[in-house]
């Protein structure tokens, strides 16, 4: 019960929930390894997509990470056929089939509306901020961490807030610090588990970094959820709620469309 009230209250329990970073970590691995091993790169896709298919099987397929895992395979089946990826096209894409599969996920499943709903942030919110912060420095990729996390937040907050009314007033700053190291804590967490099927040793020395890292981890939320100010008990309407999300969605299609007349790169909606 504390570590969960630690979560809630640094805006962090999205770290321990399954879902794209854990299937690009898985994909990302698995492309070194096949390119490594030079398997034939028409074999890729086929083994890529049953890797993850059955990491998916294995952690139980909540909504989060099937969106993750279908979003990853149409993005390494569009490289496979010599295609360039969108990531729009592939959010679209995955929403279409899970509610043809089960379409209650889309009012029942609060996972699933969390899931679409901040990789909508990154996908439209972030090239803005980004493109507006341009001229500021990117120091060990902080800013770039920051904005992703600001552009996440913007659109989960009022659906968190609307379940369970209550706002995280750091949860911007301390996933700018923990976001970056969770990548690697998974990557060393991994190699130390396959050092260990060799040797214990071995596995050990190449696991202890991840348990640095994860220390690091658990020491950030612990320290932030144990100010003061960090959380405060906020709750919104669903009329409140529908309003923001229409006036946001509304300044991001005029902005974009603007763009488009404009002629900007990279600036379509889909």
């Amino acid at each position: 019960p504390e570590w969960r009230t630690a979560l809630a209250a640094s805006g962090t329990t999205h770290l321990v929930a399954l879902s794209g970073f854990n299937v690009a970590i898985i994909a990302s691995f698995l492309v070194l390894l096949l390119r490594q091993l030079s398997i034939p790169r028409r074999w890729h896709t086929v083994l890529i997509g049953m890797t993850i298919g059955a990491f998916v099987v294995a952690v139980g397929a909540e909504a989060s990470i099937v969106r993750a895992a279908l979003m990853g395979l149409v993005v390494v089946l569009g490289r496979g056929l010599g295609r360039t990826a969108s990531i729009r096209n592939a959010i679209a894409l995955t929403a279409v089939a899970m509610l043809a599969v089960d379409p209650t996920i889309l009012t029942g499943s609060l996972s699933f509306q969390l899931s679409f709903l901040a990789t909508l942030g990154v996908v439209y919110l972030y090239p803005l901020f980004e493109r507006w912060t341009k001229p500021l420095s990117n120091p060990l990729g902080l800013k770039e961490a920051l904005l992703m996390a600001l552009a996440a937040e913007l659109f989960v907050t009022p659906l968190l807030l609307y379940s369970f009314g209550r706002f995280s007033l750091v949860s911007p700053f301390v996933n700018m610090l923990v976001v970056p190291l969770v990548p690697f804590t998974m990557l060393f967490g991994f190699l130390g588990g396959l050092g260990g099927l060799l040797t214990v040793p071995l596995g050990q020395a190449l696991g202890f970094s991840g348990w640095l890292l994860a220390k690091a981890i658990l020491f950030i939320i612990r320290s932030a959820a144990g100010l003061s100010f960090a959380a405060t008990e906020l709750h919104l309407s669903a009329w409140m709620v529908a309003a923001y999300y229409i006036c946001l969605v509304s300044a991001l299609v005029r902005y974009y469309l603007l763009q488009e007349r404009e002629g900007t790169p990279n600036t379509k909606l889909l």
